[in-house]
């Protein structure tokens, strides 16, 4: 599998760390109920620029934890924060071929981004490379970009088409459960919370779309036809979250291997 992810730009590491500090994505609430081993080994499935990862490591310190990506620029990125993480190149859906194993693995916002039949088989790989009595995490936030509260018939048709044609499935974590069931996983628990986006966090949330919105122009000129309609998307779609509910739905998810 090639790297998928579409906001592949120098800038997104920074980009990153910025929505890390929006009240919404905070690594530190997601995982507050989540009951890590004492000992053992993390994977950070997925690890973008390594918040996650580094995160768990601070929290946790007798974990030995590693992490990996399909974005050779995001590792770069994440190896130049120095911790004590061994970050690696890899496709996670081919992470069962390379021989490791973990007692949890951890996959933060990357769910959206790929097709279900891709993503069915990173869970796969997932479920073969824990050991016995391992968990998964999952968080992923459904809706996104297309949840927003809109009469706009312009809008809304290119939000139609955007999802239509759009690589991965952004309505994706809704239907975890059901494909962790498929994979193997039993014990399989999860939570929702809202999104809702207001005030200072509406603003910054906006500045993120905007670095969204531009970062992964190349797709977005492809899905709509040619530039001039990305760029009247891309107006129409940041003048209306100025004002219009900007909400999804977070599904934190945690699921055993017996």
């Amino acid at each position: 599998m090639k790297n998928l992810y579409i906001l592949e730009h120098a800038a997104e590491c920074e980009r990153l760390n910025q929505q890390s500090e929006i009240e919404q994505f905070s690594i530190a609430d997601e995982l507050k109920k989540i009951k890590f081993p004492e000992v053992g080994n993390v994977l950070d499935a997925g690890c973008g620029s390594g918040l996650a990862a580094r995160y768990i490591k601070e929290v946790f310190p007798t974990l030995e934890v590693e992490a990996c990506d399909s974005s050779e620029a995001r590792i770069a990125d994440a190896m130049a924060e120095k911790s004590e993480i061994y970050y690696y190149h890899a496709d996670i859906s081919e992470l069962d071929k390379l021989g490791k194993f973990y007692d949890l693995i951890l996959n933060r916002y990357v769910a959206h981004h790929l097709n279900g039949k891709l993503y069915q088989k990173c869970l796969h790989a997932f479920y073969d490379s824990l050991n016995v009595q391992g968990q998964v995490i999952i968080i992923d936030a459904d809706g996104a970009l297309i949840n927003i509260g809109t009469t706009n018939k312009k809008l809304i048709k290119y939000l139609d088409k955007i999802k239509k044609h759009f690589p991965g499935d952004l309505q994706q974590a809704r239907k975890i459960p059901s494909m962790l069931k498929s994979a193997g996983f039993k014990d399989i628990k999860y939570d929702i919370e809202v999104m809702n986006f207001q005030g200072s966090n509406r603003i910054k949330e906006i500045q993120q779309y905007e670095q969204r919105l531009e970062f992964s122009k190349d797709m977005y000129i492809f899905i709509l036809g040619n530039k001039s309609e990305y760029l009247n998307f891309k107006e129409l779609y940041l003048n209306e979250i100025k004002d219009s509910p900007l909400f999804y739905n977070k599904f934190i998810i945690n699921a055993h291997k017996f």
